[in-house]
């Protein structure tokens, strides 16, 4: 994985036996809403030290919860992390993406995509590819 620090790789090996999904069934995410698009906050994920700071971000709970009742509907369903242009933008995409492989999301089910639109958050999506 890119930019995989020490601490997100000791993590890594406490994290992956509970996996993401066991996460979401213990109850830790609020019940599924019917969003399409979830924007995380301008500086999200920086400084984030373990998976459980990552999964306490409202938006990102909600969009996991919604990728989770979409690929039992449709296996095929990914979970798209938009991103600006500039480098440090998609940095902190891909900063995103190994949080979420950590805590036990197929990296194959995430897509990085920019967005020139978008400037300093990172927006969330689910389609199928």
């Amino acid at each position: 994985m890119v930019g995989v620090s020490s601490s997100m790789m000791a993590m890594r090996r406490f994290l992956a036996p509970l996996g993401l999904f066991v996460l979401l069934a213990a109850g830790v995410l609020p019940p599924l809403q019917a969003e399409t698009q979830w924007e995380l906050p301008a500086q999200f994920p920086s400084n984030i030290e373990h998976g459980l700071q990552v999964m306490r971000e409202p938006q990102l709970q909600l969009a996991m919860q919604a990728y989770n009742a979409a690929v039992e509907a449709d296996p095929a369903q990914v979970l798209i992390v938009e991103h600006g242009k500039d480098e440090l933008e998609k940095a902190r995409a891909m900063e995103l993406a190994d949080w979420l492989v950590i805590l036990g999301m197929p990296p194959s089910n995430i897509r990085l995509q920019a967005n020139r639109k978008l400037k300093e958050q990172l927006r969330l999506q689910i389609d199928s590819f």
